[in-house]
């Protein structure tokens, strides 16, 4: 029973994420083909929404919609970054300027979250959705996350880390992570290339912190040989763009 509360719970999130990614109507049946449900499920768990208030119903094309209820969710932890729309524009200013994937992250105990992205349009193209979870010590921006913290704490997090590892995982020493570490602060932005995703890469920095809010990050992913090839580009036009928006 609380297993399957559990998947339903993820589901209800997966949807609102669904449209959040789309960015306008949808049917039963494109919901119940992206997300691979059942349509059967997909339909009570819509109709559940529309009760609730979450999503609208067009009689006309039988089509669903979030409503105001949804965007109002979280508004009052918006931080200063968030505010205005500024930090999404700048994304989405990033996106259509290099036309690669943008990425937004946040650090979650060992492992860092993706919170909103702005897929890139090109055919190959790195393609990640927002919810999408990486390894703190063995993804580009985990790692940039690492850059910043104390080395007590880097050092509590690695130990936390390699006791939970997969039987197919390497340890990881502090000792051959702190010149990576040493290196983003010097610079200021990590290039990492061929982590989770073979072939791909991203360009990763902080953004400025705030009062009120966790620490964010931003990258800019694709594949690896283009992230490498346009990296000096790359750090100028998110440093630029940073500074104009969010500064």
């Amino acid at each position: 029973m609380a297993e399957n509360k559990v998947k339903s719970a993820q589901r209800v999130l997966q949807v609102l994420e669904y449209f959040d990614e789309i960015q306008r109507d949808a049917s039963v049946m494109d919901i119940s083909r992206a997300l691979s449900m059942p349509q059967s499920s997909t339909t009570e768990l819509l109709k559940t929404l529309v009760d609730l208030g979450y999503l609208s119903y067009k009689v006309e094309g039988r089509r669903y919609m979030p409503t105001h209820r949804v965007a109002l969710l979280g508004s009052w932890i918006q931080s200063q970054l968030l505010s205005g729309g500024r930090l999404i524009r700048m994304m989405e200013e990033l996106g259509e300027n290099t036309h690669e994937t943008v990425i937004l992250g946040e650090y979650s105990g060992l492992s860092v979250r993706y919170i909103y992205v702005v897929q890139s349009r090109m055919a190959m193209r790195l393609h990640v959705g927002p919810g999408t979870v990486r390894p703190l010590a063995r993804s580009g921006i985990g790692q940039l996350f690492l850059s910043s913290f104390p080395e007590d704490l880097v050092k509590t997090l690695l130990k936390r880390i390699n006791s939970e590892r997969g039987e197919d995982e390497p340890i990881i020493e502090y000792a051959k992570l702190e010149p990576d570490l040493r290196d983003i602060r010097k610079k200021g932005y990590h290039l990492f290339t061929n982590g989770v995703n073979p072939g791909a890469g991203i360009l990763a920095m902080m953004l400025p912190e705030t009062e009120d809010s966790l620490p964010l990050a931003i990258g800019i992913g694709g594949l690896a040989e283009n992230i490498v090839r346009n990296g000096p580009t790359l750090v100028n036009t998110m440093r630029s763009a940073i500074r104009r928006h969010l500064t």
